[in-house]
């Protein structure tokens, strides 16, 4: 068989992944994982190639009329001789054109824009949850009525409430305990107003000093409950096999977040295309911007719908099919993959390290973290100064007449 002699690749531009540069002299150098793979390949090759760009930008997928977009499609039609970008292995494929031997191994899942914390001002709340609110304030004002009962008590009901509340908040508070039915009841309620003030009060400390971070869906049936209520968008790679895989499974919320995406063309264009979107892609790409790393901005899930094999898509035929096989044996077995995108993780920490905010636990509390205080006291303080002035203008009547 006949070797070219130009070596016609095909790719796609991908943020992180393939990025191709024009050097001072008019070549290109190719940057990004699979940039830095495929300039690697090329080196040990040692032939003059040519880049064929997939107008359309997609990885490759087939259509009713036998034909296929992309990558894929450059190289069924022949306009390309290769094919280089995270290319998956799967039957549909090797129908139209061949794999070389895999040189890493994927999944696909996907990461999140880190949400941030809950506002400090609200954080008198946090300690107990609506259900566990709602139980103490019902307990409240019940319990000073049970007291009043079982003590046959002569003090009124206000009397009595105000007691108890005193235990809760840590109050000297002055019960009659002269049977042990009155003492047993003292330490019922003094049990409860502990657990209670204590609990609180050791919550809303941490709270303070580590303030509570906003949920994010954890899982693929969290995002597409998310996806599919409007509150989050999720963007993927154009064309693809992931989205296809998602289409045709049989959970309903896989199909149902893969429509979504397909429907509003939310795909991967450049760095910036995320905004405030998750991303579903491949993990060792999301590697480079998510993590529990400070300067990432990214929570990346531990949930993955597949896992898969690259390898560099070849013509039939192809007749350095069995050399450049060869060359990804070796490079596999040195595990220079790996090294790649722990360089290029370290290369984006170098050029995003000024960007890098504080943590939650570094940040100092401020005013605003007090706020809901104040804004407390100084209701408090307007009603106790309106009940003041009311008491006073009775009191002038009450003497007058």
């Amino acid at each position: 068989m006949d070797c070219p002699s130009v070596l016609k690749i095909a790719t796609v531009e991908s943020p992180f992944l393939m990025e191709i540069v024009q050097n001072k002299i008019g070549g290109i150098k190719l940057m990004g994982i699979e940039g830095k793979v495929l300039q690697i390949f090329l080196e040990i090759l040692n032939i003059p190639f040519e880049l064929v760009i997939a107008e359309d930008s997609e990885w490759g997928r087939s259509l009713s009329n036998g034909s296929w977009t992309g990558m894929i499609g450059k190289v069924h039609k022949g306009e390309a001789d290769i094919a280089i970008n995270t290319l998956a292995m799967n039957e549909e494929r090797l129908k139209v054109i061949d794999f070389s031997n895999s040189y890493a191994v994927d999944e696909i899942t996907f990461g999140v824009l880190k949400p941030g914390a809950y506002p400090n001002s609200l954080v008198f709340i946090y300690p107990f949850d609506i259900n566990v609110w709602i139980a103490i304030i019902f307990v409240l004002f019940l319990a000073p009525l049970l007291f009043r009962f079982l003590m046959n008590a002569a003090n009124s009901y206000t009397e009595i409430m105000f007691q108890l509340w005193a235990l809760v908040l840590r109050q000297s508070a002055n019960f009659n305990c002269d049977t042990y039915r009155n003492v047993i009841l003292f330490l019922s309620w003094t049990f409860f107003a502990t657990i209670v003030s204590f609990g609180y009060s050791a919550n809303i400390s941490s709270f303070l000093m580590v303030p509570l971070e906003m949920p994010i869906p954890r899982d693929f049936k969290e995002l597409s409950e998310v996806v599919k209520s409007g509150s989050v968008g999720c963007i993927a790679p154009k064309g693809s096999f992931a989205i296809h895989f998602l289409a045709t499974s049989d959970k309903e919320y896989l199909r149902n977040l893969a429509q979504t995406i397909t429907r509003n063309e939310w795909y991967i264009s450049d760095e910036s295309s995320a905004g405030d979107a998750a991303i579903m892609t491949d993990r060792n790409l999301l590697k480079l911007k998510a993590g529990q790393e400070e300067w990432k901005n990214y929570y990346m899930s531990d949930d993955s719908v597949l896992t898969f094999i690259t390898g560099i898509v070849m013509k039939k035929n192809f007749c350095y099919k069995e050399k450049l096989n060869k060359i990804i044996s070796r490079f596999s077995s040195a595990g220079l993959y790996e090294k790649i995108v722990q360089d290029e993780s370290f290369r984006l920490f170098i050029r995003d390290s000024k960007n890098i905010h504080k943590t939650l636990a570094e940040i100092p509390l401020s005013l605003t973290d007090f706020s809901s205080a104040f804004i407390i006291l100084s209701v408090g303080l307007s009603l106790a100064m309106v009940s003041f002035i009311f008491e006073i203008i009775y009191h002038n009547r009450c003497v007058k007449s």
